[in-house]
């Protein structure tokens, strides 16, 4: 039974929202505490709540169904076509990767707020805010890739993932090259724990 979660939605014309998130634990409960987390997101969507309400209300959602015994770490962003402004949160989520491929900036976005259900009233949530003028992409994923191990060193899986989307391709090459460098698609013996992976490619401006 996973707990890894993504998802896309539409909320407007102009606007995507976006998220993956993580469950502590393995098994049923923790299958059935993302199911109703996920459950819990959409409808709160529906309501037309901004990020930082989305997390207020979803912590609470955690902190009464978990009862102390797990948390869900979870990042959550809002991109207007129209501005071209990525709004986001992370909640205790591994931080996303942000490559700018005309500048060759890379950025991690870690403003936020602790997990979902680790405290029982979240301190002042920091949504972070960047424009994207220039061709970029941004890859989410979940902590699974963070612990393999890539030449013999910690965070491996990460210095893969860096490396793999430090060019001009589009995303989806990123996220092959690094199936291929940690063999992922031959059960690579230091996996344990389910891999989540979002990309999203962000077109120039003309």
């Amino acid at each position: 039974m996973g707990g890894d979660y993504y998802d896309f939605v539409q909320i407007s014309e102009n606007e995507l929202f976006f998220c993956i998130a993580d469950v502590s634990g393995k098994g049923i409960s923790a299958a059935i505490l993302m199911s109703n987390f996920q459950a819990s997101m959409k409808a709160y969507l529906r309501e037309g709540l901004n990020l930082t309400d989305l997390v207020t209300k979803l912590n609470d959602r955690v902190v009464e169904n978990a009862q102390g015994e797990k948390f869900i770490t979870f990042f959550a962003a809002i991109y207007n076509y129209q501005t071209r402004e990525l709004k986001y949160v992370n909640a205790g989520h591994t931080p996303p990767f942000l490559y700018f491929t005309k500048t060759k900036e890379l950025k991690q976005l870690t403003e936020g707020c602790p997990g979902m259900g680790m405290l029982d009233d979240l301190p002042p949530v920091k949504e972070g805010r960047l424009i994207i003028r220039k061709s970029a992409k941004i890859i989410c994923y979940t902590d699974g890739l963070a612990e393999l191990k890539y030449e013999n060193k910690v965070e491996g899986g990460l210095i893969a993932l860096e490396a793999c989307m430090s060019d001009k391709l589009p995303v989806s090459y990123a996220f092959e090259r690094v199936k291929k460098i940690l063999n992922l698609e031959k059960s690579n013996i230091a996996l344990f724990d389910d891999i989540s992976l979002l990309g999203i490619d962000f077109l120039q401006q003309f």
